[in-house]
């Protein structure tokens, strides 16, 4: 990473070497592919290794891109917006950096997955504990009557919804019963 940072250096000075161009390739390979890999931790060598080139080489192709559609690009553009990206990535890596990351995220992912019960963990994140309930005084249950007293119904009135009206043997009366609405 120290030589690809001296082709950068080299680059923007405007020094023009075989050795720059072989310096800033190695740059453009290495340098953002150990940035990647950094953040990659919670994955097995051998993914991170791959994760990590495949990443660099959408990296290098999205500021490519990005540079031609804005009419912006020249080499050094390229090698300037690469290199800021992989600042970044270096950057998040530093320990006070990111626990300020992880501090300021840690909720807002907690509260993202307890709203989404459907996604599994996130690998290298730990569960929430279940926040405790306030406690309150018991309730009294209520006393169940000996004998339940016979409660009246409205009866619904009759209409071309209603079902026929059928007679309540234990009542000896007529009772009709709504049926509920079809729509198509």
């Amino acid at each position: 990473m120290g030589a690809g940072a001296v082709g950068v250096i080299l680059a923007l000075a405007g020094v023009h070497s075989p050795v720059r161009t072989a310096l800033v390739i190695v740059f453009l390979a290495v340098a953002p592919t150990a940035a990647i890999a950094g953040l990659l931790r919670s994955f097995d060598p051998f993914a991170r290794i791959i994760l990590s080139v495949a990443t660099t080489l959408v990296l290098l192709s999205i500021v490519a891109v990005i540079l031609l559609s804005s009419g912006l690009w020249s080499p050094i553009g390229e090698l300037v917006g690469v290199a800021v990206i992989t600042g970044g990535c270096l950057a998040i890596q530093v320990p006070s950096v990111r626990a300020r990351i992880a501090a300021w995220a840690g909720p807002r992912w907690q509260a993202l997955l307890r709203h989404l019960p459907d996604i599994q963990q996130l690998p290298g994140t730990r569960t929430p504990e279940p926040e405790a309930e306030p406690q309150s005084e018991p309730q009294p249950e209520p006393q169940l009557q000996s004998e339940p007293e016979p409660q009246s119904e409205a009866e619904p009135e009759a209409g071309p919804e209603a079902e026929p009206a059928k007679a309540d043997p234990a009542a000896g009366t007529e009772v009709t019963t709504p049926l509920p609405a079809i729509h198509d």
